[in-house]
């Protein structure tokens, strides 16, 4: 999906990441700083983009690694 459906859909707690960047890299929504001024302008027009929830992440430690 496009970068602003996807923060538009993005929970406060969860955040949104690019399913072809390796390694990825989540944004979280709760921050001080808008998503829109903490991704570079090149990622905003990828069409890549996806919402993570915390809560969808199973792993043992509690860090995700996708």
């Amino acid at each position: 999906m496009k970068f602003l459906e996807a923060v538009q859909r993005c929970h406060v707690r969860a955040g949104i990441f690019r399913t072809g960047q390796n390694p990825r890299i989540i944004y979280a929504k709760n921050h001080e700083i808008p998503l829109e001024n903490r991704v570079s302008p090149l990622d905003r027009l990828q069409d890549d983009w996806e919402e993570y929830d915390p809560e969808d992440d199973y792993s043992i430690s509690g860090s995700y690694r996708g």
